[in-house]
């Protein structure tokens, strides 16, 4: 499982989401996640600690994205609010993201270069 701190660090970026909205097995899918995706494309000098915080702030927003989802499908649309939400979560995680790797992203959060495909591997070195 994963580390419980990072879990947490995690839901003190949703604190806005019910604890029992999001499990902590959902949450550690989504840190493996954006781990790996970081991992991937990480600057070798990058900070040891601006890693962490984008690791667990591109993991929160993967978290709303999914409960963003579950909303969705319960209401038959996206509350503004969450839409919001979500907007601001992406804009931290991409603030972070792009002072530790070396491959440009954009907004939305995917590779600009097509030729790059983030690998499986953990060398973020955040998760156990």
């Amino acid at each position: 499982m994963t580390n419980p701190s990072f879990i947490f660090k995690v839901r003190l970026e949703l604190n806005d989401i019910p604890e029992d909205f999001l499990s902590d097995e959902v949450i550690g899918h989504f840190l493996t996640k954006a781990d790996k995706f970081i991992s991937s494309i990480i600057k070798d000098d990058a900070d040891p600690e601006i890693v962490q915080l984008a690791v667990i702030s591109l993991a929160a927003y993967y978290c709303y994205d999914a409960y963003t989802e579950i909303v969705a499908r319960k209401m038959g649309t996206i509350p503004e609010y969450n839409q919001q939400r979500a907007e601001e979560l992406k804009k931290q995680a991409y603030s972070y993201i792009t002072m530790v790797v070396s491959e440009p992203i954009d907004e939305d959060l995917k590779l600009l270069n097509p030729n790059i495909a983030p690998v499986s591997f953990g060398m973020a070195g955040i998760l156990p």
